[in-house]
């Protein structure tokens, strides 16, 4: 599969789906976001890539975004 192509839900990738992010959760999603695909935030969260997508931006028009990214090596 190409590069765009988005990873969408299955059962056994994603079990945290529907799930309220934790605060570690955050803080990782917030650290490694522009530095590793949203795919690979994605698995390792448990998550869907949209999920992933639509969390950070609502971290960054919220303000928390920098936050948790800071949060991230006291964790």
């Amino acid at each position: 599969m190409g590069e765009n192509y988005r990873m969408s839900y299955h059962p056994q990738l994603c079990p945290k789906h529907y799930k309220s992010y934790t605060t570690k959760e955050l803080a990782y999603l917030c650290h490694w976001y522009g530095n590793i695909s949203s795919r690979e935030i994605a698995l390792a969260l448990g998550r869907t890539q949209k999920s992933v997508l639509n969390k950070a931006q609502r971290l960054k028009e919220s303000g928390q975004f920098d936050e948790y990214q800071r949060m991230y090596d006291r964790l």
